[in-house]
């Protein structure tokens, strides 16, 4: 079946491929509306995508929600729903906006784009017993983690990690899993979810007006403290091989997530930036946590050796025990004993004639109680709680930083709010005036006061190769080889050459501040998560 899964994969980025096209041809038609950032309020929203958006095992298996989807309430979704204090900071005013969550653990960008998008009115509560089928209601923004399982994240895990049921070699897989994360057909597979759910909202007339429907979108994270030591002492006690290249392909997806992402900004889907920083220490692997187990409360990831008849984020089950339950429910009523096993599970025949492959155990799991094995495995690698709290916390300042609900100042509000934005030199060094990258303004705080900063365009501002001109990105001004930038009418303005062609003709280069440049409460000005550096 997992074979299957990546060769459909492989088909499915030649669809998309069309479908980036259908991109290319809907963001270039005259008529196209350009995303605005919104004034309104948030009344409704969705969380969209997989298991880590679903919170898959995140409160063990209490309050189990959404039957097959696996929805647990310590997931950074339904937290979200309920942090009144956030949204009042978002909103100004009013009770907590209506929440839809269509996530559903296992989900690919297929499932996503054929399952999660459906017509309807909102249904209350919709999501605590029901897996699909859930409407998409009217919101005005949605939130959502997609793209691992496309990725095989799962297969990857049980050939190189816990190598839990009839693993493949490990080093193939990562070379597989490698290949298809830097295809272009990947990239085009994760434009293509992220183009539906915008066009899906900007149709459903939620967002007002519709071209102000915003997409949230936050990455994956690094399972393991990648210190040489750790690994060697945690492999040695584990068998796992390979860590650091899981790290290295999670990576990859994230930064395909992320380019992805800007190079939609202009349809209002936001990067929230990379939550990884706040993991630091609390990753498999570290110094003091490198035991077969690792399932310790300050480890963030649930291991297969927690047990999940708590959501007590430290208990831990032996490695006896979580055996002989995986036994019990590949061969029920058999009544053998994992210790006297003669050989691996996965080696009876009627074992594997049940569950042929890793992708049906995990299946099987969404379809019986979650008390049964082989939910550890299955929650294995997510975040608990206290892990979706970070989540929650970047999901809800990144809307707060990217909504004005009418304030005009601070929280979001507009750089054409700003006063005297003008093109700077920056310290001694500073280049020709030509070659200037620096933008200075003067902008209001929440609390009503001026405040002046400086920001480095090349933290804000990229050169799309394809489009052949500026767009909101990270990478740079000088990709494109832009120089002689003035702003203008709240536009920055430069000459360009495509790098493809350095004799060429100069492209006139000009992009909206207001698409990818924010003012924080404190009037300092932010783009991608950069912030501006305060004048003195």
């Amino acid at each position: 079946m997992i074979l299957a899964k990546a060769v459909g994969l492989l088909a499915l980025g030649v669809g998309a491929l069309a479908q980036r096209e259908e991109i290319d041809t809907y963001r270039n038609d005259p008529n196209f509306v350009r995303y605005e950032k919104p004034t309104q309020k948030v009344e409704e929203w969705i969380a969209l995508g997989d298991s880590y958006t679903a919170g898959t095992g995140s409160n063990g298996d209490k309050e189990k929600a959404g039957v097959d989807a696996v929805r647990g309430l310590h997931s950074w979704a339904h937290q979200m729903s309920e942090d009144a204090g956030k949204w009042q900071e978002i909103n100004g005013e009013g009770d907590l906006p209506r929440f839809t969550w269509s996530a559903y653990t296992g989900d690919r960008t297929k499932e996503l784009r054929d399952q999660q998008l459906k017509e309807g009115v909102f249904e209350d509560r919709a999501w605590a017993n029901r897996g699909r089928g859930i409407p998409f209601g009217k919101p005005q923004l949605a939130a959502m983690t997609i793209g691992g399982n496309d990725a095989l994240l799962s297969k990857l895990l049980n050939d190189c990690i816990y190598r839990a049921w009839l693993p493949s070699d490990c080093q193939k897989t990562i070379t597989f899993v490698k290949d298809l994360v830097t295809s272009s057909g990947f990239a085009d597979t994760m434009a293509e979810a992220m183009f539906k759910v915008v066009r899906f909202g900007r149709d459903h007339g939620g967002a007002e007006p519709p071209q102000s429907f915003q997409l949230y979108v936050l990455p994956y994270i690094d399972f393991f403290n990648a210190d040489e030591g750790n690994i060697k002492s945690a492999t040695q006690s584990t068998g796992a091989t390979g860590p650091w290249q899981l790290n290295e392909l999670s990576r990859l997806v994230n930064s395909v997530i992320k380019k992805e992402a800007e190079n939609l900004v202009d349809m209002g889907v936001i990067y929230v930036g990379d939550p990884n920083p706040k993991y630091d220490t609390h990753r498999f692997c570290e110094p003091d946590r490198t035991t077969q187990e690792m399932a310790d409360a300050q480890t963030w990831f649930w291991s297969r050796y927690s047990k999940t008849d708590t959501d007590d984020e430290g208990s831990v089950a032996t490695v006896d025990e979580q055996a002989q339950k995986l036994l019990d429910f590949v061969l029920p009523g058999k009544g053998l004993q994992a210790s006297e096993l003669q050989r691996l599970p996965w080696e009876e025949p009627e074992a594997v004639k049940n569950f042929p492959d890793f992708d049906s155990l995990l299946m099987a799991s969404e379809e019986v109680n979650a008390t049964e094995t082989p939910f550890n495995i299955l929650r294995s690698f997510h975040p608990k709680g206290t892990a979706y709290t970070v989540h929650k916390d970047m999901f809800l300042d990144a809307i707060r930083g990217n909504r004005n609900a009418g304030n005009g100042s601070g929280a979001g509000a507009k750089m054409s709010n700003c006063q005297d934005a003008q093109m700077l030199p920056q310290g001694t060094a500073d280049p020709e005036a030509r070659y200037r990258h620096h933008v200075g303004a003067s902008c209001r705080a929440a609390d009503g006061s001026l405040v002046k900063s400086t920001q480095d365009l090349n933290l804000c501002v990229g050169w799309s190769k394809e489009e052949r001109k500026m767009v909101p990105h990270d990478e740079g001004l000088m990709g494109g080889d832009c120089t002689d930038c003035k702003i203008e009418n709240n536009g920055l303005l430069c000459a360009c050459r495509d790098p493809s062609d350095p004799t060429g003709d100069l492209i006139d280069g000009s992009i909206n501040l207001d698409d990818f440049m924010t003012v924080r409460d404190d009037g300092l000005m932010e783009c991608f998560s950069h912030l501006a550096t305060k004048d003195e």
